[in-house]
């Protein structure tokens, strides 16, 4: 029985599972999409995301900055109401170093993270399980999970 459970290896789900790896906690990540299929995908999602100085901490600590291909930093936000006459600009703090975040495509960091998982994989702290739930059933100890191609399992911890 693996410690926990992930249902879904999008850019939450397989962090959780990298940050649990990197303490030696193995987990199982359930998604339908393949491994190999989000790591070797960098393009099919136009869609970008902003990230925090401390997501940028937390992905640097668990080895997946590092593997980010392509980033913009954010220097200033700035809000504009309406027509452009009122205005809100947010600068970054002496803390903050400049920087108040970063701006990665979305299939980019989607990447990074797999390519991080992959490793985890091959050293069998992260099982990537491509399948999707059937039904849970919780008993007084653990998850009975059913999977759609009829396999079924055990967990102490379920995170969806």
């Amino acid at each position: 029985m693996e410690h926990c459970t992930i249902i879904g290896g999008g850019p939450v789900g397989a962090t959780l599972a990298c940050a649990l790896a990197t303490y030696g906690v193995k987990s199982r990540v359930v998604d339908r999409a393949p491994l190999q299929t989000l790591v070797n995908d960098t393009t099919s999602d136009w869609r970008a995301i902003a990230t925090s100085p401390t997501s940028q901490n937390l992905l640097q600590a668990l080895g997946i900055w590092n593997l980010v291909q392509e980033s913009c930093l954010i220097r200033e936000v700035r809000v504009i109401r309406g027509g452009g006459e009122e205005t809100m600009t947010f600068p970054p703090s002496l803390g903050d170093k400049g920087v108040l975040g970063h701006i990665i495509p979305l299939s980019m960091l989607r990447s990074a993270i797999a390519q991080r998982v992959a490793s985890f994989v091959k050293e069998g702290l992260i099982q990537w399980v491509e399948d999707s739930i059937e039904s849970i059933e919780k008993t007084s100890a653990f998850l009975n999970v059913s999977l759609k191609s009829g396999q079924s399992f055990q967990t102490a911890l379920l995170v969806g």
